[in-house]
């Protein structure tokens, strides 16, 4: 009981470290990661907030991976429904809480800041995610649906996913906007680097958060983690 309960913490508070890196690469306004772009393009197409487009985005999502399924796994839906209501949720309250907090109509350095602190927080909240080991956000479990429909590597998976996403995203703003919106030298730079950052948290954090979990387990330290991305 002690672990599920440990694994719960996790999972919730990477939702809120993702949900707050996404606030704040929004407001850097350099254009957003791959993952979110579309939930803020209709955001911005349909003036509804991003916490309400990032949920029917991850719904799209698992009605697609409906179709790429050959069944389809009701139990990790529920706790991907799940995700994406505490996502949205959190997407609005942190994006709220960080307007009201940090100054308003930034500079280019500070903009700057927000870039590089959302990547590093997105990573931290993917990070804890990863290791509740409990299903992972719609748009993950696409990839991997992907993967699987297609017989290719989740890597290949993850960059053809991204880049459908990002291309769909550009379009829609630019259909309505006539700019790209969602999409800019942030959404590049979140895609080389949230990884890399990940990978960096993994291997200096992974084993200490391993040893925490298994205290009251007899599970290794070594099984706790999905396979990175």
């Amino acid at each position: 009981m002690e672990l599920i309960i440990k694994r719960w913490i996790l999972y919730i508070s990477g939702v809120f470290f993702l949900s707050s890196g996404v606030s704040l690469s929004i407001l850097a306004d350099f254009g957003v990661s791959p993952v979110s772009a579309l939930a803020y393009a209709l955001s911005l197409v349909t003036g509804l907030s991003v916490g309400l487009m990032a949920f029917a985005a991850n719904i799209l999502y698992l009605i697609l991976q409906d179709c790429l399924n050959k069944s389809v796994p009701w139990k990790e839906h529920a706790f991907q429904l799940i995700l994406s209501v505490l996502f949205g949720l959190f997407i609005n309250l942190t994006l709220a809480v960080l307007e009201f907090v940090l100054p308003p109509s930034p500079g280019l350095l500070l903009r700057v800041l927000y870039l590089i602190c959302s990547l590093f927080v997105i990573a931290f909240g993917l990070f804890f995610l990863f290791s509740s080991k409990l299903p992972v956000l719609p748009y993950d479990g696409l990839t991997y649906a992907i993967s699987r429909f297609f017989k290719w590597s989740v890597g290949k998976a993850k960059v053809n996913s991204d880049l459908v996403n990002v291309t769909v995203a550009a379009a829609i703003c630019l259909s309505f906007l006539r700019q790209l919106g969602s999409i800019g030298l942030g959404t590049l730079v979140s895609a080389v680097f949230i990884g890399r950052i990940l990978g960096l948290f993994m291997n200096i954090f992974g084993q200490g958060l391993a040893k925490w979990l298994v205290k009251t387990h007899r599970e290794k330290p070594g099984q706790i983690f999905v396979d990175e991305q």
